[in-house]
Order: C-alpha cells, then sequence, then structure tokens
C-alpha cells in the first residue's frame, strides 16, 4: 500500500475536530481525518529534531493553515504521512524560525481517524549575551554569527535570536577597547543542532 503526504501549515490557536467517530455505513472506501497541531517552541542543546524523511506516495496535497483544512474532505482509505510545518530552515535571520512535525496515520472506512503531532523547531537560535564587566569595559562591540548564508550582524543591543540552519556556524565578535584599539576574531565555531 502506498503513503499519501498530507502538508498544512501552521496556524496559531487553530483546532480541528469531529463531532462523531462513524459517519458513513454505507463504507465506500473513504474516511476522515480530523488533525489537532501542538507547537513545541522550546529550544533544547541537546538533542536534534530534524524532520524526519517523507514517505514517498502517489498523492500529495497542502493547505495553508490548519484552518483551511476542511474536516468533512475525504480521503480514500490507506496508510497517509501527515505533516505541520511553519516558516523554512533555510531561511536564516532575526524571527525566522522554522517548526516541523510528522505523523503517520491510517484512515479506516467510514471512521473519522484522530491525529495529534506536534511540530518542534527545525533550525538552530543562537542567542548572545554579554556579561557586565564585558560591557562596562568596552568602549563598543558587536558580534555576527555565520551559518549556511551570510553573515548576520548581531549588534551590541541586540536582544532577539539569530536562526539558523543546523550546521557550521561561526560566531565573530568585533570590539574597541577604551584606548580605541579595535580587534575582530573569532568567539566560536560551533555545529548547531535543530532545536
Amino acid at each position: 500500500m502506498m503513503k499519501k503526504t498530507i502538508l498544512m501549515g501552521l496556524c496559531a490557536a487553530s483546532l480541528l475536530c469531529s463531532c462523531s467517530d462513524e459517519w458513513n455505513v454505507a463504507r465506500d472506501g473513504k474516511g476522515r481525518i480530523s488533525p489537532v497541531v501542538g507547537l513545541d517552541a522550546e529550544a533544547v542543546t541537546s538533542r536534534s529534531a530534524a524532520p524526519e524523511s517523507r514517505a514517498e506516495g502517489s498523492w500529495s496535497n497542502s493547505w495553508e493553515t490548519l484552518g483551511d483544512f476542511d474536516p468533512a474532505t475525504e480521503f480514500a482509505v490507506g496508510e497517509y504521512v501527515l505533516e505541520a510545518f511553519y516558516g523554512s530552515e533555510k531561511e536564516e535571520g532575526f524571527e525566522k524560525p522554522a517548526y516541523f512535525g510528522s505523523q503517520q496515520l491510517v484512515v479506516a472506512d467510514s471512521k473519522t481517524t484522530s491525529v495529534a503531532l506536534t511540530a518542534a523547531l527545525s533550525n538552530s537560535m543562537i542567542s548572545i549575551d554579554y556579561t557586565d564587566a564585558f560591557k562596562e569595559y568596552m568602549a563598543s562591540w558587536s558580534a555576527s554569527v555565520k551559518g549556511a548564508g551570510e553573515a548576520i550582524t548581531y549588534a551590541a543591543d541586540e536582544t532577539r535570536p539569530v536562526y539558523v540552519q543546523p550546521g557550521n556556524v561561526e560566531i565573530a565578535i568585533s570590539v574597541t577597547k577604551p584606548n580605541g584599539l579595535k580587534a575582530t576574531f573569532t568567539l566560536d565555531k560551533i555545529e548547531a543542532k535543530a532545536r
């Protein structure tokens, strides 16, 4: 049996539910899906949550948001993979989080299949904090975060995290000391993980 893929964008606070588990007494080889998608916005540093390989199938459909999905839609009986996503892992910068979740399900004849999945951060989130002693000593400073794309400037007063693709990331800092001497150096090279 071929697996089919269903894609949907995430929409905050959207929830779909079904009033009845069984709805078609004719048994015509079709069923319904009632998806509920949660969002895990917590970032962790100890494990990777990259998207799983997607099942290849002969059928695929997508909805811009979960709210666009009509719970009365009928699907042929069979195995499906439901995927939920937000943003793009390939886009790097401030306010560029990407989320992905995947869940396999089986549509049964004349039944509504409930499925719950959680979409987790699929790119890496980097924040830079300076100690008070550093800020009191330096005349000025800025940092840059270089992932797969162009380096992203992290200004001295920036507090937002930078989102980058998982992989090699270089963090550099430029400083001006009180005596006017300037320097730029690599602060760290890391292997960024999803989440």
